[in-house]
C-alpha cells in the first residue's frame, strides 16, 4: 500500500513539474513507459558489449543515427559519439566519467535504443542528443573483474581501479585559477571537448555514481520544481537519500535533503589554500570538471546524479548520535591514516623492485604523493570549522566511521593488484621479497574486508533501480531545459 501511494505521489508531482507543449499526462505516461521498459540488468555490460550495442543500432538504423569516432585512447580504443535527433537544443550525456562508475552506461544502453525505436520519445524532445556510452574505455576495462556475477564490497574492492587525477577524464579539462594552470587533457577529455566546443550545449549529464550510501545530486542552477519529482521517484524505488557527510567538505546545499550546488575548481583550490599544509600547486596536478568547463561558454543546465551500488539503512538515520561531527570525522581519518601508512610503507620497499609498466603503479604513486596531505587537509578543516562542533546525526556518524573504511579498502585493493600485475608480468623472476609483501598485503586486505563486511548491514541495489533514477533525472531535467528560455536554444 505504501509503495502504491508513493508511486501515485510521484505521478502527481510529475504533473506539476513543468509546462510543455504536450498534455501533461501524455508526457508523464511517455516517461513512465520509457523508464519501466528498461531491462532488469543482472550484470554490468563490458566496454566491448556497450560498443557492440551502439554499432548494432547504427547498422540497424543508419537513417536515424550517426556514430562518430571522436578519438582514440592511448591503447587505441575508439571513443564513440552516438548522435540521434535533430533538435535545436543540444544535450551531452556521457558515462564512465570515472572508470569505476558504470551505472550511467547501463542507463545509456537502454536510452539509446529507446531513442531509436521510440519515435514518440524522439519527437517529444527538441534536442540533438550527443551520447558517449563509455568515456574511458581503457581504464573501465580494468574494473570489469567486478562487473559480472554477485557483487559484494569485497569483490568490488578486490577488482577496483581508479587512476590518479591527471589521468581521469572528468578532472583533466583545462583550467587556470590564481597561480595554478592545467592544460593537458587526456585523449578522452579531448574527445568530449570536441562535442562541447562544436555544439551549443544546453544540457549536460556527467553520469557519475558513488560506491556506498544513498542518492544525491549536483546542479549548476537551482531548479526546485524538479526536486519533488526526483525525491518521489527515489522513494517509489525504495532507495535511500544520502543524508550522511557531504562528499565535498565545502559543498553548498540547495535544500535540506540531498540537492547540492555544483562545485567549481576555484572552490576546491580555495579549500586547499585555507587548509592544506602545503600550497595547492604542490598538491594539484589535474584540471577541472566537464561541468566547470561547459559553464565558461554555454548557458547549460549541468547535472550530476550520484547513486550507490551498496545501501545500508543507517545512511538515512537523522536521530542524534551522541558524538560530534568532529569526533566522528577525526576517528575516521585516524583509521584512514593507519591504512595509508601500511600501503605506503610497503610501496616504498616494493618500488625499487618493480620493473613492469603498470596503471596500478601510477595510482599508488599518486596516493604516495598526496595521501598524507589530503588527510592532513581534511583534519585541519575538521578541527577548525565550527560546523563540525554540532552533534552528528546517526547517518553522519556512520558515514564518517564506516563508509570511510570502505573507501580505504579500495587503496589496499589497488596495491594488491599492483603486486599481482608485476607478478604476472615477470613470472618466475618475481622477487621473493615482493612475494612476501604481496602475501602480507593480501592478508591485511582480507582481514580488513572481513571486518567491513561484518560492520556493514548492506544490500546490493539492483542495477535497474539505479539506472532508472538517472534516466528519470535526465528526462525531466531536459524537459525543463527545453521550456526555459535561460537554457533552451533561442
Amino acid at each position: 500500500m505504501k509503495t502504491k501511494w508513493v508511486v501515485a505521489g510521484w505521478v502527481c508531482w510529475s504533473l506539476l513539474a513543468c509546462a510543455g507543449p504536450r498534455p501533461q499526462m501524455d508526457r508523464d505516461q511517455l516517461f513512465r513507459e520509457v523508464v519501466s521498459s528498461m531491462p532488469a540488468y543482472e550484470d554490468f555490460l563490458t566496454v566491448d558489449e556497450l560498443h557492440g550495442a551502439l554499432v548494432g543500432l547504427w547498422d540497424e538504423h543508419p537513417e536515424l543515427v550517426s556514430l562518430t569516432v571522436l578519438g582514440e585512447t592511448d591503447l587505441g580504443s575508439p571513443i564513440y559519439e552516438f548522435q540521434v535527433g535533430q533538435g535545436a537544443n543540444h544535450a551531452l550525456l556521457f558515462a564512465f566519467p570515472h572508470p569505476n562508475e558504470p551505472i550511467g552506461s547501463m542507463m545509456l544502453h537502454h536510452l539509446t535504443r529507446e531513442l531509436v525505436e521510440n519515435p514518440a520519445l524522439r519527437d517529444y524532445f527538441d534536442f540533438t542528443w550527443h551520447i558517449v556510452i563509455c568515456a574511458d574505455p581503457d581504464k573501465a576495462r580494468l574494473n570489469e573483474g567486478w562487473f559480472k556475477g554477485q557483487l559484494s564490497v569485497t569483490k568490488y574492492a578486490r577488482n577496483f581501479y581508479r587512476p590518479p587525477y591527471h589521468q581521469q577524464v572528468e578532472w583533466t579539462f583545462p583550467v587556470t585559477y590564481k597561480d595554478y594552470s592545467f592544460d593537458s587533457p587526456t585523449p578522452e577529455a579531448r574527445a568530449l571537448m570536441q562535442i562541447i566546443e562544436h555544439n551549443p550545449i544546453d544540457f549536460s549529464f556527467s553520469l557519475h555514481n558513488s560506491g556506498f550510501g544513498g542518492a544525491y545530486f549536483y546542479w549548476t542552477d537551482d531548479v526546485p520544481e524538479l526536486y519533488p519529482v526526483l525525491y518521489e521517484y527515489i522513494a517509489a524505488q525504495d532507495l535511500p537519500l544520502h543524508l550522511g557527510e557531504p562528499e565535498e567538505p565545502f559543498g553548498e546545499k540547495l535544500d535540506d535533503r540531498a540537492m547540492f550546488k555544483m562545485s567549481h575548481f576555484s572552490e576546491w583550490y580555495d579549500y586547499l589554500e585555507k587548509n592544506s599544509p602545503v600550497p595547492p600547486e604542490e598538491v594539484l596536478n589535474g584540471g577541472t570538471s566537464s561541468d566547470d568547463f561547459i559553464a565558461r561558454t554555454h548557458d547549460a543546465l549541468c547535472v550530476v546524479c550520484e547513486v550507490p551500488y551498496f545501501y545500508d539503512p543507517r545512511i538515512e538515520d537523522v536521530s542524534p548520535s551522541g558524538m560530534t561531527r568532529r569526533q566522528a570525522n577525526l576517528e575516521g581519518l585516524a583509521f584512514g591514516r593507519e591504512v595509508l601508512r601500511f600501503v605506503l610503507r610497503n610501496y616504498e620497499e616494493a618500488r625499487p623492485l618493480l620493473t613492469a609498466p603498470s596503471p596500478f603503479v601510477d595510482a599508488v604513486a599518486e596516493l604516495a604523493r598526496t595521501g598524507e596531505t589530503e588527510i592532513e587537509t581534511m583534519e585541519r578543516a575538521v578541527r577548525t570549522d565550527e560546523t563540525y562542533e554540532r552533534q552528528a546525526t546517526a547517518a553522519e556518524k556512520w558515514d564518517a566511521l564506516y563508509v570511510s573504511k570502505f573507501y580505504t579498502l579500495l587503496d589496499l585493493g589497488q596495491f594488491v593488484r599492483l603486486l599481482e600485475h608485476e607478478q604476472a608480468a615477470v613470472g618466475e623472476k618475481f622477487p621473493q621479497r615482493l612475494q612476501e609483501i604481496l602475501d602480507e598485503s593480501l592478508a591485511v586486505f582480507e582481514a580488513r574486508a572481513a571486518e567491513i563486511e561484518a560492520d556493514l548491514d548492506y544490500t546490493v541495489v539492483p542495477i535497474k533501480k539505479l539506472a532508472s533514477v538517472q534516466l528519470v533525472t535526465s528526462l525531466y531535467a531536459m524537459d525543463h531545459v527545453q521550456h526555459r528560455t535561460e537554457f533552451a536554444a533561442r
